[in-house]
Protein backbone atom coordinates (compact mmCIF):
# COMPACT_ATOMS: atom_id res chain seq x y z
CA UNK A 1 0.00 0.00 0.00
CA UNK A 2 2.88 2.57 0.77
CA UNK A 3 4.82 1.79 -2.14
CA UNK A 4 1.89 2.78 -4.46
CA UNK A 5 1.29 6.06 -2.91
CA UNK A 6 5.06 7.27 -3.10
CA UNK A 7 6.14 8.70 -6.52
CA UNK A 8 8.08 6.67 -9.07
CA UNK A 9 11.68 7.79 -9.70
CA UNK A 10 10.56 9.49 -13.46
CA UNK A 11 7.03 11.34 -11.84
CA UNK A 12 9.51 12.86 -9.14
CA UNK A 13 12.24 13.43 -11.67
CA UNK A 14 9.14 15.25 -14.40
CA UNK A 15 8.02 17.20 -10.86
CA UNK A 16 11.66 18.74 -10.31
CA UNK A 17 12.20 19.20 -14.17
CA UNK A 18 8.83 21.17 -14.07
CA UNK A 19 9.91 23.09 -10.98
CA UNK A 20 13.18 24.21 -12.27
CA UNK A 21 11.51 25.41 -15.41
CA UNK A 22 8.93 27.70 -14.05
CA UNK A 23 11.62 28.90 -11.36
CA UNK A 24 14.45 29.42 -14.24
CA UNK A 25 11.36 31.20 -16.24
CA UNK A 26 10.12 33.10 -13.60
CA UNK A 27 12.75 34.27 -11.50
CA UNK A 28 15.02 35.52 -14.39
CA UNK A 29 11.93 38.05 -15.45
CA UNK A 30 11.67 39.74 -12.02
CA UNK A 31 15.21 39.77 -11.86
CA UNK A 32 15.67 40.90 -15.13
CA UNK A 33 12.83 43.53 -14.74
CA UNK A 34 14.61 45.11 -11.29
CA UNK A 35 17.61 45.44 -13.74
CA UNK A 36 16.19 46.92 -16.62
CA UNK A 37 14.85 49.05 -14.55
CA UNK A 38 17.88 50.07 -11.77
CA UNK A 39 19.84 50.45 -15.38
CA UNK A 40 17.82 52.99 -16.86
CA UNK A 41 17.32 55.28 -13.81
CA UNK A 42 21.09 54.95 -13.88
CA UNK A 43 21.22 55.87 -17.48
CA UNK A 44 18.90 59.00 -16.69
CA UNK A 45 21.25 60.64 -14.00
CA UNK A 46 24.12 60.38 -16.89
CA UNK A 47 22.39 62.06 -19.08
CA UNK A 48 19.99 64.84 -17.08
Amino acid sequence: MMKKSRYTESQIVEILKEALLTDMIEKPAQIMSRAILSHCSYLCSLHP
